[in-house]
C-alpha cells in the first residue's frame, strides 16, 4: 500500500463495517507518526422522510513505531438519497458520504505493545503497523468513501461474490420478477448471487430497467448492458426496455449472462477468484493477455468456459417458463417428434450474445446446428412464466 515519494498527508483504513480502525501520518513519503483512536462517541441514526443518515466510530489503540502518534475522533455521515413513494417501497438514488476527523498528538509510549481495543489489529511485519510486502497484504477501496481502503476479505467457497438489489424499475415488470424467481432457485445461480440487497447490506450490483444506447459498431440495439464504470461496488445491469417483448427463456438467458459479466467484473477486482470456476484466475489470465477490452475478454471465457454451465440454467428452469407450449406447437413437434429437447437447443440459446467470439466465429464445427435450434428458439418459444 505505497504512497507516492512526495506525499505528506493521512491515509485511514476502515473496516468493512465502514468504521476507522486507524492509519499513518505521511511526510515526504515516509510514514511519521501512527493514527490511533482515544474516544468512543455515542452512535446516533437519525431518519428522515427523503433520505437516511448515520455516524459510526471505533475505539482503537495501536502501539507507536517510536516516531509518536496522533489521536483521532472520526464521524462520518452517510446519507442516501430516496425518492419517497407513499404507496411501496421508496426508490433508492444514490449516496452521499462526509467524513470529519479531529486529530491530536501524543508523545511516544515505552511500555510494551498494548492489545488493539475493538477486536481490529492492522497488518504488521514486526516493526510496527506496516502493512508486510506479502502476498497475504490486501486491501481494497473503501465501498463508500473515496480514497480510504479496507482490508480484502478473503472469498470462501460457499461466498457468492454479488449482492444484488433489485431495482424497483425491474420490479414494476411482473414477468420479469416472475422470471428472476425460477432462475434464484438454480444451483449456478445461487453460487453466483445472493438478492434482496441493499445499499446498507452491502449489494455491489443493481439490477434495473431501463434505455440502452447504442455503441459505435453495433449492429442493432443490445438485450442489456453491464456497467462497472462507477466501480465494483456500483455495478449497474439494465435489461433494454424496448426489448422486453420476447419470450421468458430468452429474457432469463439475457439476465444469466448479464450477471456472468458481473461475477467478472468483480472477480478480476478482487483477485479472489469466483465461486463459479475453481482456477478462475489463472483461466482467465489467458484473456486478459490475448485480448483488448473488457467485453472482449469477458466474451471470449464466457464462450469457452459457460456455455453448458448456462444451457444447464436454461434446462433446469424451461418447465416454468413454457415448456409445455413450447412443445406443442406443430413445427417444434416435427423438430422433436418424441417430445424431447436435446442439450444443444440450450446451447445454442446460451451462444446467443457471444457470436463474437473467436470460438463461435472459427471453432465451432456445430455452429449450423446451433443457428437451426437458435431460429426455433426465436420463433416459438412462449412468453409464460408459471406463478
Amino acid at each position: 500500500m505505497s504512497v507516492p515519494e512526495a506525499f505528506s498527508g493521512i491515509r485511514m483504513l476502515f473496516d468493512w463495517d465502514e468504521k476507522p480502525i486507524g492509519g499513518w501520518e505521511y511526510a515526504n513519503g515516509d510514514k511519521s507518526k501512527i493514527i490511533k483512536s482515544v474516544a468512543k462517541k455515542e452512535q446516533e441514526s437519525r431518519k428522515r422522510d427523503v433520505h437516511q443518515q448515520s455516524r459510526y466510530d471505533q475505539d482503537t489503540e495501536e502501539e507507536s513505531g517510536g516516531g509518536g502518534s496522533i489521536g483521532y475522533e472520526c464521524e462520518y455521515e452517510i446519507i442516501n438519497w430516496c425518492q419517497v413513494n407513499p404507496y411501496g417501497d421508496n426508490h433508492y438514488l444514490d449516496s452521499d458520504v462526509y467524513l470529519e476527523c479531529r486529530f491530536t498528538e501524543e508523545s511516544p509510549e515505552s511500555n510494551g505493545p498494548r492489545p488493539n481495543g475493538g477486536g481490529y489489529s492492522l497488518p504488521s511485519n514486526g516493526d510496527g503497523p506496516n502493512p508486510p510486502q506479502t502476498d497475504e497484504a490486501c486491501y481494497d477501496p473503501h465501498p463508500t468513501i473515496p480514497g480510504m481502503v479496507v482490508p480484502c476479505v478473503p472469498l470462501r467457497e460457499d461466498d457468492s461474490n454479488l449482492k444484488v438489489e433489485v431495482d424497483q424499475s425491474f420490479k414494476n415488470y411482473p414477468k420479469l420478477v416472475c422470471i428472476l424467481e425460477k432462475l434464484k432457485v438454480d444451483e449456478f445461480i445461487k453460487k453466483l448471487a445472493t438478492f434482496n440487497q441493499t445499499s446498507q447490506t452491502g449489494r455491489n450490483v443493481i439490477l434495473k430497467v431501463g434505455p440502452v444506447p447504442r455503441r459505435p459498431g453495433d449492429l442493432g440495439p443490445r438485450n442489456a448492458e453491464t456497467d462497472d464504470s462507477l466501480g465494483p461496488y456500483h455495478i449497474q445491469i439494465t435489461l433494454n426496455q424496448d426489448l422486453l417483448d420476447r419470450s421468458s427463456l430468452s429474457l432469463a438467458r439475457t439476465i444469466l449472462h448479464e450477471m456472468i459479466h458481473a461475477e467478472l467484473f468483480v472477480a478480476v477486482f478482487h483477485g479472489g477468484g469466483s465461486p463459479i470456476d475453481g482456477n478462475f484466475n489463472s483461466n482467465f489470465e489467458r484473456y486478459v493477455e490475448k485480448y483488448i477490452g473488457s467485453t472482449v475478454k469477458q466474451h471470449n471465457y464466457m464462450a469457452e468456459n459457460m456455455v453448458s454451465d448456462m444451457a444447464e440454467v436454461l434446462q433446469g428452469i424451461h418447465s416454468n417458463l413454457g415448456k409445455i407450449n413450447f412443445l406443442s406447437n406443430q413445427d417444434v413437434k416435427k423438430e422433436f417428434p418424441l417430445g424431447n429437447i436435446p442439450f444443444d437447443f440450450y446451447k445454442a440459446m446460451a451462444w446467443k450474445g457471444l457470436k463474437s467470439t473467436d470460438k463461435w466465429k472459427y471453432h465451432l464445427p456445430e455452429r449450423g446446428l446451433m443457428e437451426k435450434y437458435q431460429d426455433l428458439a426465436d420463433d416459438y418459444l412462449t412468453k409464460d412464466c408459471k406463478k
